[in-house]
């Protein structure tokens, strides 16, 4: 019985970690979007090739 109980725990607990870890990414994301657009133009952004150069 503990046992189950302590993986459901765990279980629960990595699945906040997960999405805790999801939406530092997103928040990341967003900062460095809103930081790329600040710097750039968005005609140059848009440029081909641009991907590939990162």
């Amino acid at each position: 019985m503990s046992v189950s109980i302590g993986v459901a725990i765990a279980s629960k607990e990595s699945d906040v970690e997960g999405l805790l870890a999801e939406a530092d990414e997103q928040m990341y994301f967003a900062k460095r979007r809103e930081h790329l657009t600040v710097l750039r133009p968005p005609e140059r952004s848009r440029r081909p090739g641009l991907q590939e150069a990162k």
